[in-house]
């Protein structure tokens, strides 16, 4: 499903490494560090330091259940970690007790996909939407992110972002190429999800409402499953 980026367009590899170096760089300076999942927490953080809270003070306010629809939604890969380890508790390196995992923190994986969908069902498919730009922008200049060159392998600072409609061709291209989204529109993506909600339906009308709570190791420690697409009924995510 996925090609490697040496393979795909320059400046679509470009973005997806601008994304994977910004999930990096969150989980490798935001407390607490390396979990491997981005939370709702981290975010918090982030938008606070670019200026940006008041533009993502809806969906940084979420609850868990909501958000975890959402990913579910958009089939971006998560786990679900304690609200102590998600950025939201204090001293939890040091923290040896148990919290029943609560929150769902995107994975590399998911967060890139998150990222760039975002970018596409924001635009309505008139040019990459004006606050998912603004925020990369904002990050670029705020954080000092690299990335991999996809032809020389070798660091590079990310230059500015080029013109709205230039990161749309970037966005579906990597969407088509990478994210194995087959159509990178708005209305596309709309249609997957009203297709997933439909599988979801039919697989509860079955019976189809086991969940694995032991089975998935999450990063940073614990072991927990996958959350559900419907956290009532059970039905566990499915991804791309």
């Amino acid at each position: 499903m996925s090609s490697p980026p040496e393979i795909i367009p320059v400046a679509a590899a470009a973005l997806y490494n601008l994304l994977k170096a910004l999930f990096t760089y969150i989980d490798e300076h935001i407390e607490p560090r390396n979990l491997g999942v981005v939370t709702v927490e981290k975010m918090k953080w982030v938008a606070e330091r670019v200026g940006m809270m008041a533009e993502f003070a809806a969906s940084l306010s979420l609850p868990p259940e909501d958000l975890a629809e959402t990913y579910s939604d958009l089939e971006c890969q998560y786990f679900i970690v304690p609200t102590q380890l998600s950025g939201g508790g204090q001293d939890a390196e040091h923290d040896y007790g148990f919290e029943v995992p609560d929150t769902p923190g995107l994975t590399k994986a998911g967060f890139v996909k998150m990222q760039a969908l975002g970018l596409i069902l924001e635009s309505g498919g008139q040019g990459a939407g004006d606050m998912q730009y603004r925020f990369l922008q904002a990050c670029i200049s705020h954080f000092p992110l690299t990335y991999v060159d996809p032809v020389t392998h070798s660091k590079l600072s990310f230059p500015p972002l080029p013109p709205h409609q230039t990161v749309t061709w970037y966005v579906t291209t990597l969407a088509r190429t990478v994210l194995g989204v087959d159509d990178p529109t708005p209305a596309g993506i709309q249609r997957r999800v009203a297709a997933r909600r439909a599988l979801a339906a039919q697989d509860v009308a079955g019976g189809n409402t086991a969940s694995d709570p032991a089975g998935t190791q999450l990063p940073g420690g614990g072991y927990g499953g996958q959350m559900p697409v419907d956290m009532e009924k059970g039905h566990q995510q499915r991804l791309w």
